[in-house]
């Protein structure tokens, strides 16, 4: 699970962004949590019942997937995929920056 707070008791679902240079904490929001991904503009949370998008710079939640439940991100072709059963479903990450 991903949660944000000082301690086990105070903690609340969400995440913390880190500057992957300096370690610096960029942005905290309450909400996503599941499976996350990123794609360096939108952090995706993948869980049972399906996908939220969120806005790593606001916080914002600015969209959802019902249904869609990825289990990879793809990087170089900006793509999160879901394997049910023997069906590959795939969702296009990045529409637009």
């Amino acid at each position: 699970m991903s949660c944000i707070g000082a301690d086990d008791e105070a903690m609340i679902a969400g995440v913390e962004i880190y500057d992957a240079n300096s370690g610096a904490v960029t942005a905290s929001f309450a909400g996503p949590q599941g499976q996350l991904y990123c794609d360096g503009y939108r952090l995706y949370s993948a869980r049972p019942g399906g996908m939220q998008v969120w806005d790593i710079h606001t916080g914002d939640n600015t969209g959802s997937v019902p249904g869609f439940t990825p289990s990879r991100y793809h990087a170089g072709s900006h793509e999160l995929a879901a394997v049910d059963d023997s069906t590959l479903t795939s969702c296009q990450a990045r529409l637009s920056t």
